[in-house]
């Protein structure tokens, strides 16, 4: 466009009546295009619309290419708890494993590749529609698949300790409650009965984990109780626990010995219990039954080096090698359904932990008592770390309960993974990492392996004050990180090593006690009913949310 001053360039939204001669500047008329408001915000809404939907078939792309690189399945909407990716990384081969231990010559080492029977287990549809009503991720899933006792509903459902609220106020309403037979608080649950959960666990009609059995024991019997918390109840994802393995060589080996006897296990493993809480349940649950041997294998949840630094922990994740507190909360729930979440996950591990190096830390000792002896420790002692005293008391307690049945207590040593230059894979075995430097923060590796074997030392001290079997895991099982899922629970070839040594320790018992006719018990006492296991009912606690 000209005019008399100049040339004005034609804006590519207006039309002009003039024509491209010279005229006067006011003959000229422009008109322009007025887009209405309404058109406007339309394909605004369009534009907002067509990029949030490419963001979210970029996102599932994304999330199935991950899912398919990480062998996970698309089909299914929560993931399984480890990426299979990771499950077939190369480990210790079991049997290798079982000839190093070595063992009896009439107990073929090929049997640490014979597992029992056991059906592909299906989640309780009544268990998945309560999962659908979980709300509180952060929230542990396992919560919702216990039955509660309501002793311990009613004096801490809504307690909070410290930073840590009352889990029982958020899961879904009403619990399922047992009133325990002496109004205590221990246990504080028990597993359903009779069912398989959306985590895998399959319980019998007792709510242990393995197969059925009968209430009275039958003839030519040899029952064994495995007394414990996780690292006895084993992982849901896991066919199966330890002492399912040890009662299936067992009849193999009484098979090949001809030996005309049935062994039955009980696992009585809980997640997370103290050994009060064992001692509750040796005494109400597991004694009725009349086991033969029980054994006795739990060392971590009362293994606190220094009450004073729990607190610490949490304060330090950042600068001493671990992911940041925030990301950690927020992966909880999308990293259930979001491959993507936990590749993302295990990037920030990697930068995060340093090449899997100990980070430095103070040098912070754990507290002793004055005049203890590591080496020779007095277990009378009131003022043992780790608190012992509780966990000794609780021992003669199932000690006593036991024997007055007629049965034998068993105790094992408790195997850490711990010990000085320790190196771990940042993203395989990041659990493991986060519990050393976590939990145990600012207190070196070779501080929780000296605490350890302290541990164990006097777990021997009282087998030999008492007349019990020991059989000592701990000095057997290999510091090996391939074995393991975090510095306590074992993967699958860990589990399996596990029940052969235990398995391997029992056998010379075994012969003793068929070779002089003390087993196979008879049954004492028939039963019509299980003692401690009334009726349930249902119960909401008054400040649910």
């Amino acid at each position: 466009m000209y005019t008399r001053r100049g040339k004005i360039a034609e804006s590519p939204r207006a039309s002009s009546s003039c024509s491209l001669r010279l005229v006067p500047r006011v003959a000229c008329t422009t008109i322009r295009r007025q887009v209405p408001a309404d058109d406007t915000s339309r394909l605004a809404a369009k534009l907002v619309v067509l990029m949030t939907s490419a963001a979210v078939v970029a996102l599932l792309v994304a999330e199935a290419a991950t899912r398919l690189l990480d062998g996970y399945p698309l089909t299914t909407l929560r993931l399984p708890l480890f990426a299979p990716e990771l499950a077939t990384v190369t480990r210790p081969d079991p049997a290798q494993l079982a000839a190093a231990v070595g063992g009896a010559p009439d107990a073929d080492p090929r049997w640490i590749d014979d597992a029992p029977a056991h059906a592909a287990p299906r989640a309780d549809p009544a268990l998945l529609a309560l999962r659908s009503r979980h709300r509180h991720p952060e929230v542990p899933e396992y919560n919702l698949y216990f039955v509660w006792n309501a002793a311990f509903v009613n004096e801490q459902g809504c307690t909070d300790f410290g930073a840590d609220p009352a889990i029982l106020r958020f899961l879904p309403q009403p619990l399922i409650v047992f009133d325990p037979p002496d109004g205590s608080t221990h246990p504080p649950y028990r597993q359903l009965p009779g069912t398989t959960t959306p985590l895998g666990l399959t319980t019998n009609r007792f709510g242990f984990r393995g197969p059925e059995i009968a209430l009275d024991k039958p003839p030519r019997t040899v029952r064994l109780a495995f007394l414990g918390a996780s690292t006895t109840l084993g992982f849901p994802i896991y066919p199966l626990s330890y002492p399912e393995y040890v009662g299936h060589w067992l009849n193999r080996w009484a098979e090949r010995a001809g030996q005309d006897v049935r062994f039955e296990i009980i696992n009585a493993g809980r997640a997370g219990i103290s050994s009060t809480d064992i001692a509750a349940v040796a005494r109400d649950e597991v004694i009725p039954l009349e086991p033969d041997l029980v054994l006795y294998y739990e060392g971590a949840n009362q293994f606190v080096l220094d009450p004073s630094t729990n607190g610490s922990a949490a304060a330090a994740r950042w600068t001493k090698g671990l992911p940041p507190g925030t990301w950690i909360r927020l992966r909880i729930w999308p990293s259930q359904y979001s491959a993507l979440v936990r590749r993302i996950d295990r990037l920030i591990h990697i930068l995060a932990a340093r090449g899997g190096q100990e980070p430095a830390k103070p040098g912070h000792p754990p507290p002793w008592p004055d005049g203890v002896d590591e080496q020779s420790p007095d277990i009378t002692r009131a003022d043992l770390p780790l608190s012992l005293p509780v966990i000794l008391h609780d021992l003669d307690t199932i000690h006593a309960a036991v024997e007055r049945d007629g049965g034998e207590l068993a105790l094992a040593s408790f195997v850490w993974l711990a010990r000085d230059g320790l190196r771990l894979d940042p993203v395989r075995q990041a659990p493991i990492y986060e519990m050393l430097n976590g939990r145990f923060w600012p207190y070196r590796y070779s501080d929780v392996r000296r605490m350890a074997d302290f541990q164990n030392r006097v777990f021997a001290r009282y087998a030999a004050a008492h007349g019990v079997p020991f059989i000592d895991v701990a000095g057997v099982f290999p510091q090996d990180p391939a074995l393991f899922l975090d510095a306590i629970h074992f993967n699958h070839e860990g589990t399996r090593l596990q029940a052969w040594i235990v398995f391997q320790a029992l056998l010379p018992l075994v012969r003793d006690r068929l070779a002089s006719g003390t087993w196979p018990r008879p049954d004492r006492v028939p039963l019509a009913t299980h003692p401690a296991f009334s009726a349930t009912r249902a119960y909401t606690v008054p400040c649910a949310r």
